[in-house]
């Protein structure tokens, strides 16, 4: 161990040799502040990263961005959105997004973050009358993504026969992605994808196919997707499956309808959404018909719905499009002079009745084939005070849900958040994504207080209090719960080219019947030495009940002369007494896409990608090769993703094209 210990420090010394940061943010940053360690293995959360990595490979340019491509992101109140238009209107348009800084209600973190999704460009925005079919069509940008991982070593399920269990295909992940877009009005997609396990399928091939077709802002025509797409309304309670930040942010979730780019193979709609804008009236209908995974019971009832999207075994296909759900709902919202009001709703029907079993904890899970949820939203905003709400009813058995938040801008650099929630055992919807301590909006009740201060220039500070209470028991409790999470964030900008920051997590909670209290530190320091080399160190620590564990991360990032040529790197270190004291790392990912790694026990883990792009841009080749090596056991994994080695190495290739 001595000698693992010195190589990861002559790794660490020769990557800092150069000295150290001028202020760089990175996605991997933000993902970082807003990482909910509980959350980090939930297909729901990865899929709202993989979009967040989406929009930033394509980000939008301010000086042209409508109001709901500012709501993609659910970072800025109405307010503030109009605050941006409003100076781009004065001045024409904006040249850098440092003039971000002219605009009062937004504060430093917050400029950051749309730094991350938005650019500044001196072209001029398409003149309405210019909008026409031929143009649509000879204007359009096209780009086409192929990606491939292949798996340098064997799982348990590849050795075994699928009538023994084993997968039915190969150990290869393969994606393949066309994106049409064109004047910011056409949009076009379309994908295949096939996991890691799953077989070419006949006469399709791919396990899973998206696409969507979709015009935007032509007259009175806000948005009209056809395919697949996701929606967010009001606080999120009745119908959100974008974006939900969690508590650090507790924003206002993405709103409006949005052409469905993740890879996630759950979290949409597939059929066809409108809206239309008529003065300060918007209207959203929507219909949506496909088909879910499900586990059957004995009686031929859908048990439990399938939410991770693999098809690799026999068991796995028998699931496959056993349930169908056809949907319809829509949204009525009005708003002027800081008031908003709007009534949002849905019914829904599947084809086999829900019966979750007689658990305790799914005493509440909703049970039969017809559900409906209303929901009315409302608020006003100005410079200073933000109010927003959202109160739903569920008809299945009557349950009632409720979240309102007050945001004060007490002065330049402090901000006040008060939020209440209140999720009756019986209230449920099937969409609902907002503030929460489990990954439901039900059987909750809780309160929260949140401070987002820049005491001075170069420092920042966001801190929270949460206290929260289930009246009825969760999963491996026997009786209603309680519990509390307070957390501390701060950032130093040291100077131009160092910043430090630091964050602190005390979570209590009931599992099983016993009260944990669970304490997350990260500490990360951030150095550029060159304008095209980014340095940055993440120390993580977890303590839980005595246990803790830790993880030491070393991470690189090149920048060459010419555009999209770049380097990246993350070395860690682990070491973790076992799964419950687990840490997550984020690590360099291919171009719009996210990476994590989940690590307990104690090893090593390396991640490498480079980018590089020829005839200007027109073609880009990437590459990630990712390893981890154990040194604390010879086996990894279980049952069928049992790997028999303490090494684990992957390689992913992918291959853009721009035209």
């Amino acid at each position: 161990m001595p000698r693992t210990l010195r190589l990861l420090t002559l790794a660490s010394s020769l990557l800092f040799a150069a000295a150290a940061l001028a202020q760089d943010y990175s996605l991997e940053d933000f993902i970082s502040e807003l990482q909910d360690d509980e959350r980090g293995d939930y297909p729901e959360w990865t899929a709202q990263l993989e979009e967040l990595a989406y929009l930033n490979a394509h980000p939008i340019d301010i000086n042209s961005a409508t109001r709901e491509d500012f709501r993609k992101i659910p970072l800025l109140t109405d307010s503030q959105i109009e605050d941006i238009h409003t100076y781009i209107f004065l001045n024409g348009s904006m040249r850098s997004l440092s003039e971000l800084m002219a605009i009062e209600s937004l504060n430093y973190a917050t400029r950051r973050y749309l730094s991350l999704f938005f650019y500044a460009s001196d072209k001029l925005p398409e003149r309405k009358d210019t909008v026409n079919a031929r143009n649509l069509l000879t204007r359009a940008e096209h780009e086409l993504t192929a990606r491939l991982d292949i798996p340098l070593y064997y799982r348990e399920g590849y050795m075994h026969s699928p009538a023994n269990g084993g997968y039915n295909g190969s150990p290869l992940y393969n994606r393949v992605q066309y994106r049409l877009q064109s004047m910011n009005h056409l949009l076009l997609g379309l994908s295949g994808e096939k996991d890691a396990g799953e077989p070419f399928t006949k006469p399709l091939g791919y396990d899973s196919y998206g696409g969507y077709l979709g015009l935007k802002d032509l007259k009175c025509l806000r948005t009209l997707i056809v395919g697949d797409y996701k929606l967010g309304f009001g606080e999120g309670l009745v119908v959100n499956n974008g974006f939900s930040l969690g508590k650090a942010y507790a924003s206002t979730p993405s709103r409006g309808i949005r052409a469905n780019n993740a890879a996630d193979e759950y979290s949409y709609f597939r059929g066809a959404a409108l809206a239309l804008r008529l003065r300060n009236v918007e209207t959203t209908v929507w219909v949506s018909c496909r088909s879910l995974d499900a586990t059957l019971n004995s009686d031929g009832d859908a048990q439990t719905i399938i939410t991770n999207g693999y098809h690799r075994t026999d068991n796995e296909l028998s699931k496959k499009g056993n349930l169908r759900s056809l949907l319809t709902g829509g949204d009525i919202s009005w708003q002027a002079r800081g008031f908003q009001l709007g009534a949002t709703g849905y019914y829904q029907h599947f084809s086999l009745p829900l019966a979750p079993g007689t658990a305790a904890y799914r005493a509440y899970y909703p049970r039969g084939n017809k559900f409906g949820v209303l929901g009315a939203h409302y608020g006003y905003g100005n410079r200073w005070v933000v109010f927003s709400g959202e109160t739903a009813y569920s008809t299945e058995r009557g349950g009632v849900g409720m979240v309102d938040k007050l945001v004060w801008t007490v002065s330049q650099g402090y901000k006040l958040t008060g939020l209440v929630r209140y999720y009756q055992k019986q209230y449920y919807s099937f969409y609902a994504s907002s503030i929460s301590e489990n990954s439901r909006a039900q059987n909750e009740t809780g309160g929260m207080l949140k401070l987002d201060a820049q005491p001075l220039r170069n420092w920042t500070l966001l801190a929270y209090a949460d206290f929260f209470r289930n009246p009825w028991p969760r999963y491996q409790m026997t009786h209603s719960s309680q519990g509390q999470d307070f957390l501390v964030s701060s950032e130093w900008r040291l100077n131009a080219r160092h910043q430090l920051s630091l964050r602190y997590q005390l979570k209590r909670k009931e599992s099983s019947d016993v009260m944990q209290a669970n304490h997350r530190i990260r500490l990360r320091y951030t150095a550029l030495p060159t304008s095209s080399l980014r340095l940055q160190s993440i120390l993580t620590l977890h303590a839980l009940e005595g246990e803790a564990g830790a993880s030491l991360t070393q991470n690189m990032r090149c920048k060459f002369k010419r555009k999209g040529n770049t380097v990246a790197a993350a070395l860690s270190y682990f070491h973790t007494p076992g799964y419950s004291t687990r840490v997550y790392v984020s690590e360099p990912a291919l171009r719009s896409s996210y990476s994590s790694a989940t690590l307990f026990g104690e090893g090593l883990r390396l991640a490498a990608t480079v980018a590089c792009a020829l005839w200007g841009g027109l073609l880009t080749m990437e590459a990630k090769y990712g390893c981890t090596c154990y040194l604390d056991r010879a086996e990894q994994g279980s049952a069928m993703q049992a790997i028999r080695s303490r090494w684990k190495n992957d390689i992913q290739l992918q291959i853009r094209i721009n035209v």
